[in-house]
């Protein structure tokens, strides 16, 4: 596969602020993994990598493909989008995942040892969008998980395990709004999480995954 056949997709616009944020952290990210070595980048992180294709990381239900000489990052489905945002948290992952095994603990973001103070914000960026926009469908819910290769998982009324990076599975837990109660959504992580990115970035990529799951629901 040559770096023409991937696909960065098309970025949305960004604040300048914002902008420079990113590069800036794609410029230092890019900086260190250029310092390692391909091995240990592979076996921390679970990527492959061969001469022709560089590394190749699963990520959902695709693959991305990055440029071993200047780390850029590609998607192998056109339809994905690899914005400057989900950019940073691929070269994060490549950089900071360690060899360390899940412990078989879910726990939810604010139970893991940093999340108490971000706990607010990535509530409300991963957990209400779920409930406003499946909370109340949970056959959409159901379809939408399984299409990002979500396996059943036995937690609330409906849960699904989903693989994220090798490394970072996450489970998406639904409770169905009845006339009694209102639906409520909860997102667990290994325990091990914070062994294989910062705690900012584990709230984007929950973040990131509700988006997915929303996004990918009005097309089943």
């Amino acid at each position: 596969m040559s770096g023409k056949s991937g696909n960065m997709g098309a970025k949305p616009p960004l604040k300048p602020d914002a902008e420079g944020k990113y590069n800036l952290a794609i410029k230092h990210a890019k900086q260190k993994l250029k310092e390692m070595d391909v091995a240990d980048i592979c076996q921390r992180s679970k990527a492959s990598y061969s001469q022709k294709e560089g590394f190749l990381l699963p990520y959902l239900n695709y693959t991305l493909r990055i440029d071993p000489q200047n780390f850029a990052v590609f998607s192998t489905d056109p339809k994905k989008i690899i914005d400057p945002a989900l950019e940073v948290l691929i070269l994060h992952y490549l950089r900071d995942a360690r060899t360390t095994g899940p412990t078989g603990k879910w726990v939810s973001y604010r139970e893991l040892p940093s999340g108490g103070f971000y706990y607010a914000v990535f509530r409300a960026r991963t957990e209400i969008p779920l409930i406003k926009r499946l909370g109340s469908r949970p056959e959409l819910f159901k379809k939408a998980a399984c299409s990002l290769g979500g396996e059943p998982a036995q937690y609330g009324d409906l849960a699904f395990k989903i693989i994220t990076f090798p490394r970072l599975p996450l489970v998406y837990i639904l409770w169905t709004e009845d006339e009694e109660f209102p639906a409520k959504a909860s997102v667990l992580f290994d325990s091990s999480a914070e062994n294989h990115l910062h705690i900012e970035d584990l709230a984007y990529l929950g973040e990131t995954v509700t988006r997915e799951l929303i996004r990918s629901a009005p097309r089943i």
